[in-house]
């Protein structure tokens, strides 16, 4: 959630906000994010309100934090217009920036030989699914994602999962998530990372596997 106040008081840089993070990023090989914030051509934001929308000044942060690839297959993305949402996807990929929760598309990242596949599914459903389903956002389902899973294992070594679930601020892993995650585990994954769910929340290990419930601990 990089709008609203984010940007305005960072002025020029929304990456200013991240700037005690970017070093250990730009170290990393390859960096994933989820984003819950749609990117406008609109230049002037300063009386923006909304946590939910940037301009395309944006792009300077996410090329400073070294992110390699969001995962847009989050609960906000549909809070304005299709064309609003579209012009978020090409504003990434025209900057070289993955899309990770588009359908059932699978994003590869490979370093030394080794192939990560990772994929982004959205649980939480503002309204209507179908404002998800139109536009593209990988909306869970269990057997579709089974099915994607097992096509990922087939062209990389590891599968990870990004999930966007559970109740902001609740601070308790709740049985749809436990339940979802290790499903995911079953169906093949090697690594479940939560987003949505804001507070501190324990990483489980199933089977061998890593469930990380929420890499989110505060509310920018």
């Amino acid at each position: 959630m990089m709008g609203g106040q984010v940007g305005t008081n960072t002025q020029t840089s929304y990456g200013l906000a991240f700037k005690e993070i970017t070093p250990y990023l730009t170290e990393s090989d390859y960096v994933i994010a989820s984003l819950a914030t749609n990117i406008t051509t609109v230049k002037d934001l300063t009386n923006t309100k909304t946590k939910y929308i940037a301009n395309e000044s944006i792009i300077n942060a996410f090329e400073a934090l070294n992110i390699n690839a969001l995962n847009i297959a989050t609960d906000h993305m549909v809070d304005f217009s299709d064309n609003m949402f579209n012009n978020t996807i090409e504003s990434l990929e025209k900057n070289k920036i993955e899309v990770i929760g588009l359908k059932e598309d699978i994003v590869y990242a490979e370093k030394d030989g080794i192939r990560v596949a990772i994929i982004g599914v959205n649980n939480v459903v503002i309204g209507n699914v179908k404002r998800y389903t139109n536009v593209g956002i990988y909306i869970y389902d269990l057997q579709s994602i089974k099915k994607t899973i097992k096509e990922a294992k087939t062209k990389a070594d590891a599968v990870i999962v990004m999930t966007h679930y559970g109740k902001e601020n609740f601070h308790q892993v709740t049985d749809v998530m436990k339940w979802f995650s290790r499903e995911i585990i079953n169906a093949g994954a090697d690594m479940v990372l939560g987003g949505h769910a804001m507070g501190v929340y324990p990483i489980e290990e199933y089977n061998g596997k890593l469930i990380i419930y929420s890499l989110r601990i505060f509310d920018s």
